[in-house]
């Protein structure tokens, strides 16, 4: 897996077994980033150039801007629905330090729930001063 230069995806490498044919489909589930409790799907069908290569590139959103255990699995589809799993694993995100530019336009993602921590100078910062 590496960084696609989006804060949002990260590009993976996928290598096909022997089985897999064009048409096939690859299906990816995993932890979604926003709610580390819930799976995300997606699809992807494979091409004569895939099969091919016998290797592809996909994107998926895990949002690598704040730490969490990430939970991935591919099941290969052919079109007549028989499915086999293919790949599972589990992998720690860490993530590196980084700054943020204030955007009042856009929608800021990152903690667990909605009580995110700021922290400044190793000290965090309390947002819970109520007037």
């Amino acid at each position: 897996m590496r960084d696609s230069g989006s804060q949002d995806k990260a590009q993976i490498k996928v290598y096909l077994n022997e089985d897999a044919k064009s048409g096939d489909k690859v299906e990816f589930k995993y932890t979604d980033p926003d709610d580390h409790t819930q799976t995300k799907t997606d699809t992807y069908e494979l091409t004569d150039q895939d099969i091919g290569k016998g290797v592809f590139e996909y994107s998926l959103d895990i949002n690598a801007r704040s730490a969490y255990d990430l939970n991935v699995e591919t099941t290969l589809i052919t079109p007549n629905g028989l499915a086999s799993k293919v790949y599972s694993n589990d992998l720690h995100l860490n993530v590196r330090n980084y700054t943020i530019n204030y955007d009042e336009n856009s929608t800021m993602r990152g903690g667990e729930g909605s009580a995110d921590t700021l922290v400044v100078d190793n000290k965090v910062v309390d947002f819970s001063y109520h007037c």
